[in-house]
């Protein structure tokens, strides 16, 4: 393989494959226990529950950053009567929070038309800016490895 995967990253995909049930006719695949393994390979001094609230604060920043983003999209829009849709996009720690307001949104669901006004959507995206990717290494890891397996 071209590089060699994060030690640490190893180490938690050997402690997880135990865990995971296949169904081998849909390739659907569960980890009961999947928490348990994440947090026997957490830094030391870091708990779950130490996690679950820096998540738990994320999810509410991420809501008030919708709020916020859509009462300040909103008065604009009064102002400017073209304005039709806005957006914000800010970074907290390795996360990115994008929203974004519409004026009005309309279409047809069930042959039915629909239309909605002060429509918004937010995204949080995790590992915005941290340094090297593990996911990104393990991607070739596995298009290689397949390679390999599956090719001729």
């Amino acid at each position: 393989m071209s590089k060699e995967l994060n030690p640490a990253v190893r180490a938690l995909a050997d402690d997880l494959k135990p865990i995971i049930v296949l169904d081998e006719t849909t390739g659907v695949a569960e980890a009961t226990g999947a928490e348990d393994v994440f947090a026997k390979h957490l830094p030391e001094g870091i708990t779950l529950d130490t996690v679950k609230s820096v998540q738990d604060s994320l999810l509410t920043y991420a809501a008030a950053h919708t709020l916020a983003n859509g009462e300040v999209q909103r008065d604009a829009m009064v102002k400017n009567k073209d304005l039709a849709s806005g957006s914000l996009s800010t970074k907290i720690g390795y996360s990115k929070i994008e929203s974004s307001y519409h004026r009005k949104k309309s279409g047809t669901a069930m042959g039915k038309p629909w239309e909605k006004f002060g429509v918004s959507n937010t995204d949080v995206t995790l590992g915005v800016g941290r340094k090297g990717s593990d996911l990104k290494a393990v991607v070739n890891y596995l298009s290689e490895d397949a390679a390999s397996v599956f090719a001729n």
